[in-house]
């Protein structure tokens, strides 16, 4: 039994010992795995990229550098007449670094532009991406800004702003790029290189118009057809428009209406129309050309004394139609001047005359329309030569025949 103890122990030993062994072993392959798990996470392996001998940065494909360099040939290769800005190859190298310590896209194009020798550290100006000038400060960018605005805008410009997303960039740009204000703004107007910036602008304009009246018509049975009288006259009313003008380069791209506001409303005027029939040989009140000749003596003072109506040449035997509607008062010669006369009331106030007659085709009594045949131009009474005078008389008052004739 002893014995049995003795061989117990000694295994028991043996293998404790070889056990100690074991997991020594295993904890410092884990610290191993351990710190190449950390190396991993803190440190990368990279290319470390060199540009005419000077380094421009770390990145983990080397095709983020040919990325970058394609952009910057593209941005700015009408400056190079279409050639490449960086036209020298990039070299590279393996290193570890601190992933941390990978370059950003940003910094390395600016580092590969700074390495190129061509290009120089500018404030640019760019619009929609392009870029149209560079200057010396951000001072000089806003100024050649207001000048391009200028260019379009006057006392009447309400708002001004260059179209498209503008940007005021500190960077590498190519040395060409480089200017004055006055030139930059000249550039970006005149579309060298890119489409020219458009400048946009509005303006307000406030006008008044005038609102036209209307006309209401109502019917009053005691005046005669075709009769009409102004109850209530017409006024036109006034009203303030304010359009919104939008510009492009000076050009109108929209001209529309925001307010119209009404200051004084129009008073519509009122006219009674008459529906009373009316009895033969009353006129309407206007009255019609009663022969279609050359005006040769108007109304009023002359030489020879006042002329109580107007004079109209025509040949002897031309028709005389009469002016309006009436009955006929006279129809025969008259001594005093007038010769051959028809004479006409149109019982609503007026009378009219038809003087130095050829030929009368009418006689005393005889009702007549507007526009029936009644005589014939001729050159009887104290006549120079074949005419009609013709006479327009309201309440035995002469009056101008060319204030009525339609």
């Amino acid at each position: 039994m002893k014995k049995i103890k003795n061989a117990c122990k000694r295994i028991y030993k043996k293998y404790h010992s070889i056990n100690i062994k074991v997991r020594k072993t295993v904890n410092f392959a884990v610290g191993i795995c351990v710190i190449a798990m950390l190396f991993n996470m803190e440190f990368s392996l990279v290319y470390g990229v060199v540009l005419s001998g000077t380094e421009v940065g770390c990145v983990s494909q080397k095709s983020a550098v040919t990325e970058v360099i394609n952009k910057i040939n593209e941005k700015y290769a009408p400056y190079y007449s279409n050639l490449d800005a960086i036209d020298v190859m990039p070299v590279y190298s393996l290193k570890f670094v601190r992933r941390s310590d990978i370059t950003p896209e940003d910094t390395l194009c600016e580092n590969i532009k700074k390495a190129s020798g061509t290009m120089t550290k500018q404030t640019v100006i760019e619009v929609d991406g392009n870029a149209l000038a560079g200057v010396l400060n951000e001072a000089e960018a806003e100024k050649a800004i207001e000048i391009c605005k200028s260019r379009f805008t006057d006392e009447n410009t309400a708002e001004c702003e260059i179209a498209g997303n503008v940007e005021i960039k500190e960077e590498y740009a190519p040395s060409s790029l480089l200017t004055g204000a006055e030139v930059a703004a000249e550039r970006m107007l005149g579309g060298r290189y890119f489409e020219p910036v458009k400048v946009a602008t509005v303006e307000y304009e406030t006008y008044e118009n005038e609102i036209a009246y209307g006309t209401e018509r109502v019917e009053n049975g005691e005046l005669y057809e075709g009769n009409t009288t102004v109850e209530v006259k017409g006024e036109n009313g006034k009203e303030v428009v304010k359009r919104k003008i939008e510009k492009i380069n000076g050009s109108i791209k929209s001209n529309s209406e925001i307010s119209k506001t009404v200051e004084k409303a129009p008073t519509n005027e009122v006219l009674m129309v008459g529906t009373k029939e009316k009895p033969s040989g009353v006129g309407t009140g206007s009255f019609a050309v009663p022969y279609n000749g050359n005006i040769t003596s108007r109304y009023g003072q002359r030489s020879m004394g006042n002329h109580k109506g107007v004079d109209i040449v025509g040949p002897t035997g031309s028709p005389i139609y009469a002016s309006d509607d009436g009955v006929v008062t006279y129809a025969d010669f008259e001594n005093g001047g007038y010769g051959n006369i028809v004479k006409i009331d149109h019982q609503n106030g007026y009378e009219t005359y038809y003087a130095h007659c050829s030929e009368i085709l009418v006689k005393k009594g005889d009702v007549v329309k507007k526009g029936d045949l009644i005589a014939k131009v001729g050159n009887t009474g104290r006549s120079t030569g074949s005419h009609l005078h013709f006479e327009i008389r309201k309440n035995g008052e002469t009056q101008n025949p060319l204030d009525y004739i339609d």
